[in-house]
């Protein structure tokens, strides 16, 4: 595959987070047309231990700006140099709101809050069924309208996770107007430690594609642990000069907590 350059204009949304898949922000949220529309159907709202109600998880997250991209940090800390390049540093919190109520899918779904050093910026729609972690799109957060639901849902989720899986399987996901999603299993329960704690994991390579030129967007290597979720992710996003935006994210801790909208 060749490899396609990222627009600068676009690396501000490196900051907020991309933790399992970039999609495309439209103005209002609705569906996203898939070449085959699924039946209509009773199905009873996720109920899984992984997603329930104050599920946090906490990362310590890097991200790596050459010195060839224009880029103004919002972030409360500055960057420090490396060799031709620029490393940020922050902390991202990722929370369980519970079950809430999803039109597009017309049921309850789990939302995911993600924070940036304490500041609400996206609401993820997932569900966690039969060892299969299933993702349905992003809410953007205005802070200004903070009810408003800006962003896109689709009633087909990309399958981010099976447990099922064997090394070396392969699936993908498109639909019209977006990259395609390409997956492939690196690893089977392999033993891996991140922050001074040791996890038993699988690793999944997950490539954005460009459906007519071929060309990769982005790249990611995810490592999943059984129970906890994702416990590293390391991102690639290409830079027009044949360079490459690095975002690595490490899991701090995983545990079950008051929801932090409630805490004064």
């Amino acid at each position: 595959m060749k490899t396609k350059y990222l627009h600068p204009k676009l690396l501000l949304s490196l900051l907020a987070p991309v933790t399992i898949a970039s999609t495309t922000s439209i103005s209002s949220a609705q569906e996203t047309p898939n070449s085959q529309t699924p039946e209509k159907r009773e199905i009873t709202p996720d109920e899984s231990e992984l997603l329930k109600k104050g599920n946090t998880w906490s990362y310590d997250v890097s991200v790596q700006i050459p010195d060839s991209v224009k880029f103004e940090s919002s972030l409360k800390g500055e960057g420090e140099r490396a060799k031709n390049s620029v490393i940020y540093k922050f902390e991202e919190i990722q929370q369980s709101t519970g079950l809430s109520e999803i039109e597009a899918l017309g049921r309850p779904a789990p939302i995911i809050n993600i924070y940036i050093e304490g500041k609400l910026t996206k609401r993820q729609v997932l569900e966690y069924r039969g060892g299969s972690l299933l993702y349905y799109g992003t809410y953007q957060h205005d802070p200004k309208n903070p009810e408003l639901k800006k962003g896109m849902i689709s009633i087909s989720p990309i399958l981010l996770y099976n447990q099922g899986s064997k090394s070396a399987d392969k699936w993908s996901w498109s639909a019209t107007g977006l990259p395609e999603f390409q997956f492939r299993v690196e690893a089977k329960g392999v033993d891996i430690e991140v922050k001074g704690n040791k996890y038993i994991v699988d690793k999944i390579q997950m490539d954005q594609v460009n459906q007519t030129t071929k060309d990769v967007m982005q790249s990611k290597e995810i490592w999943f642990a059984k129970d906890i979720g994702i416990v590293k992710e390391r991102e690639k996003n290409y830079t027009q000069d044949g360079k490459a935006i690095i975002k690595i994210l490490e899991l701090n801790s995983f545990v079950n907590m008051p929801l932090i909208e409630t805490i004064k």
